[in-house]
């Protein structure tokens, strides 16, 4: 068992591996942090609970290339993220890109953006746990290390219902 208590605060380096065969209670602040080279690792066989914070750093690198992303946290909102920031008088800035997919849509790509580059009212607020991004972000976003914050998913986490159409440009696909 690992206890943080009030006050605490624990990192685990981006180059450090964690697995607990019993309970993580984290009322402090626990860190995983991540940079260019490599991720940190926590795995927690028992239980986590806690009133402390969570912090799940992932390096992005500000090169307009795709990557997926899911995010670790429970309820986790999207706009005001270090993901997606909080857009001024509802138009996003114009140097990232944030997509969702969605086999069972028209359109499977769901941009965050409407035309004008407002905020797309359709767009998921939260975090849908089990399920992937796409995102991409110019070399002007300012940030290579972004954080997911909040309660961490604990136990299994059920990936979002897989639509499968035979014949269907994109069948089966899931992020």
């Amino acid at each position: 068992n690992l206890l943080v208590e009030t006050g605490g605060q624990m990192d685990l380096a981006n180059d450090g591996w964690l697995t607990l065969s019993g309970n993580l209670t984290n009322n402090g602040t626990f860190t995983i942090i991540s940079n260019a080279s490599v991720n940190g690792s926590l795995i927690v066989m028992g239980n986590t609970d806690g009133t402390g914070t969570f912090t799940r750093q992932q390096y992005m690198p500000n090169d307009d290339g795709w990557h997926m992303v899911s995010s670790p946290s429970q309820q986790e909102t999207i706009i005001g993220s270090d993901f997606v920031p909080t857009p001024t008088g509802n138009v996003l800035p114009v140097n990232f890109d944030f997509y969702a997919f969605d086999q069972s849509q028209t359109d499977y790509w769901i941009n965050i953006r409407a035309s004008g580059a407002t905020v797309n009212s359709g767009f998921e607020t939260d975090f849908t746990a089990g399920k992937g991004y796409l995102v991409a972000y110019s070399s002007t976003y300012g940030k290579t290390t972004l954080d997911y914050s909040g309660t961490f998913n604990s136990g299994d986490v059920a990936a979002p219902a897989l639509q499968y159409t035979s014949g269907a440009p994109q069948e089966g696909w899931n992020l």
